[in-house]
């Protein structure tokens, strides 16, 4: 018995006749799509999507536009590419990803602590670091 997950990663298997040394995956599929209802539905979807971009036509972009598209793409990527320091990597990270940040700010905070509890002489140091 085949998941559902996977019926709908070989779902294109029923589109074309190419893949016809792949008939065993076919035919478990047909038989999934018979019994589940849901999987049925994601093809009917897949279909009518298919149907609709076929419709459309070609899309014919201006020269002009594709020109400043991949400026402002290559411009994005030498941007990103280059570090603006760890606070505004770590603040995009939190913008990205909130958990792990926060996970990752509270076990320093949990470190500074215990560094103050343990060794009492390190805390004037911890002070004058973060600036109290």
């Amino acid at each position: 018995m085949i998941k559902c997950k996977t019926v709908r990663e070989w779902l294109p298997l029923l589109e074309s006749d190419a893949h016809e040394g792949d008939m065993p995956k076919r035919t478990e599929l047909e038989a999934h799509l018979g019994r589940c209802p849901e999987c049925r539905a994601y093809q009917e979807e897949q279909q009518r999507l298919r149907e609709v971009v076929a419709r459309s036509g070609e899309v014919r972009f201006w020269t002009e536009y594709l020109d400043g598209f991949t400026t402002r793409l290559s411009r994005r990527m030498d941007s990103d590419a280059k570090s603006r320091g760890w606070p505004a990597d770590w603040f995009r990270q939190l913008e990205a990803s909130p958990l792990p940040t926060l996970a990752q700010a509270a076990a320093i905070a949990w470190l500074a602590l215990i560094l103050v509890l343990q060794f009492p002489s390190v805390e004037p140091a911890l002070r004058q670091i973060l600036g109290m």
